[in-house]
């Protein structure tokens, strides 16, 4: 019996240092795989914090740095990958030391990417398009007039008011009150877009088509034939452009915003539209809107 003795217990050293060297690769793996998977939630975190900024940074005339595209780029192709906890079921032909170096390098991977972020946690991530059109109207000095454009930007800049009449004689001041307000708000962060739009007489609904989608560069929208077509794009445009303010400068006749394209203003989008007019019927047709 004692001759059997000495060869079970090598054969028990044998096949023992195998299973507890598994085993401590088994810690160490999952170990890794909780921190990886910490790591990953942080940079998720990181990538619609960053977003969220870009997104209420960005306006008309402005456009989201090169190097914050890439990032979010990279970080959208990192989580576009197979998941690693997916992957580990088809690493079972590996063994545990692989296992562990290869999460080792997607956590280092990870690291990078969540790193490279720091710097657009607190700098602007925007800056000037320099193809943009939006640029200062030219406009003379306002003479006694002043009061009534702060009461104007007051109520455009305020949240409870969506439509906004300016109303007056011919030659009253209306349009030049309004550029100055124009110029004013192009400065400010309030609307992603500010439109001018001349309407004058006769009324023309392809010609206002055709303003707001010049100034939006999508003039794609005027190859179409039909005018409800154009329509119907030129609301998904407006749409995407939230929140915008658009001035309707000089308007004779009444018209359906939706026979433009022209979404009805809400308090619930930051929208607001303004017009200017000499009529005193179309300055009541504003509150039917």
């Amino acid at each position: 019996m004692e001759n059997f003795v000495g060869p079970i217990i090598e054969i028990l050293k044998f096949v023992g240092d195998p299973i507890v060297s598994y085993l401590k690769y088994q810690i160490k793996f999952n170990y890794y795989l909780e921190q990886f998977n910490a790591s990953k939630e942080r940079l998720c975190t990181r990538k619609g914090d960053i977003k969220s900024r870009l997104d209420t940074e960005l306006h008309y005339g402005q456009i989201a740095k090169e190097e914050v595209q890439k990032w979010l780029e990279e970080a959208d192709k990192f989580f576009a990958r197979e998941d690693v906890v997916e992957e580990v079921n088809g690493w079972g032909c590996l063994s545990c030391c692989c296992r562990v170096k290869i999460l080792q390098e997607r956590a280092q991977e990870l690291k990078i990417i969540y790193d490279r972020g720091d710097k657009y946690t607190n700098e602007s991530l925007v800056m000037a398009d320099p193809s943009s059109s939006a640029v200062e109207l030219p406009t003379m000095e306002l003479q006694g007039r002043e009061d009534v454009k702060e009461k104007i930007l007051a109520c455009l800049m305020g949240d409870e008011v969506t439509k906004l009449g300016v109303w007056g004689m011919g030659g009253v001041g209306k349009t030049t009150i309004m550029k100055h307000v124009y110029n004013e708000l192009l400065k400010e962060r309030k609307f992603k877009i500010v439109i001018w739009v001349t309407v004058s007489q006769p009324l023309d609904i392809y010609n206002l088509q055709k303003q707001i989608a010049t100034i939006l560069k999508e003039e794609k929208i005027l190859e179409q034939q039909n005018a409800s077509v154009r329509a119907g794009m030129l609301l998904q445009v407006l749409e995407r452009h939230r929140p915008y303010l658009l001035i309707l400068d000089d308007v004779w006749s009444r018209f359906e915003l939706e026979d433009v394209g022209i979404p009805k203003p809400l308090v619930s989008d930051g929208c607001k539209l303004v017009l200017t007019t000499r009529s005193q019927e179309i300055k009541g047709a504003l509150k039917e809107l």
